[in-house]
């Protein structure tokens, strides 16, 4: 009993003093999804390289495979110079545009044409709401451990005290006998409360969006795609849902549920 440790946020006070104000309230795992601007450029260009393969299941043969390759292998701020995509977007006034040339530079270093399936079909908020839906799942999964290991030491405390005396107060008063595992049983029901609600939003509340800038699939359909199918066949490959009429966003109340 008592064995289960609590989680450690593994964020240096002095290494990573940038990621101090994250470490605080989150561990290490958190400040990696969301951390800086530089970490929605990888996830706009990860939620981006994701659906090429969806678009071959569709219709074999349209997008190069190579091209595919050069995409995957440069979405990463190793390949993409953070710095450059944020001079871009000055001089341009649009991030994702910026963070497309980027990737399409790099890219085309390693595949010439690469960059031409940048944004292929998509609109921005097809990549933006994604990346945004891609990086909740994964934050869910990262706390629900958290809470998963206190609910654990919880639970190891109330049957570790189980049996020793103790007194419930109310009123700041003392009022009656019970033991001093009882509480922690308590705290232990919460905490697996709160678990299921996370479960509920994780199913049921992370949209991914592949439809146009209002919803219509026209550029899908320009190529011969189903463009519902195109989107409902990319959502099951994130592991999110999707609307069946989405418009330029997935609706808010979503986000509602998340943010709750």
């Amino acid at each position: 009993m008592g064995e289960t440790q609590p989680r450690k946020s593994n964020v240096h006070m002095i290494r990573d003093a940038p990621l101090l104000l994250e470490g605080r309230y989150g561990t290490r795992e958190m400040c990696d999804i969301w951390g800086n601007d530089a970490h929605t450029y990888v996830a706009v260009m990860q939620a981006q390289v994701e659906g090429l393969p969806v678009l071959n299941q569709l219709s074999p043969g349209l997008i190069p495979e190579k091209y595919i390759d050069a995409l995957r292998q440069t979405a990463n701020l190793d390949s993409v110079d953070s710095a450059h995509v944020r001079e871009l977007e000055a001089s341009g006034s649009h991030d994702v545009v910026a963070i497309n040339t980027a990737w399409g530079e790099a890219a085309d270093k390693i595949t010439p044409g690469a960059s031409s399936v940048t944004n292929f079909l998509r609109t921005s908020a097809d990549s933006t709401e994604t990346a945004k839906a891609m990086r909740c799942k994964k934050s869910f999964e990262v706390l629900a451990e958290s809470v998963e290991n206190l609910r654990d030491i919880a639970l190891e405390k109330s049957l570790e005290w189980m049996d020793d005396p103790y007194m419930d107060q109310t009123h700041f008063y003392d009022a009656l006998p019970t033991v001093a595992g009882r509480p922690f049983s308590f705290y232990a029901e919460m905490l697996q409360s709160d678990l299921d609600f996370v479960a509920f939003v994780y199913t049921n509340s992370l949209f991914a969006k592949w439809a146009d800038a209002t919803g219509n699939h026209h550029s899908a359909t320009t190529v011969g795609i189903n463009g519902m199918r195109l989107q409902d066949d990319y959502a099951k490959h994130l592991g999110l849902r999707c609307m069946t009429a989405p418009a330029q966003l997935p609706g808010r109340e979503y986000n509602a549920d998340i943010m709750y």
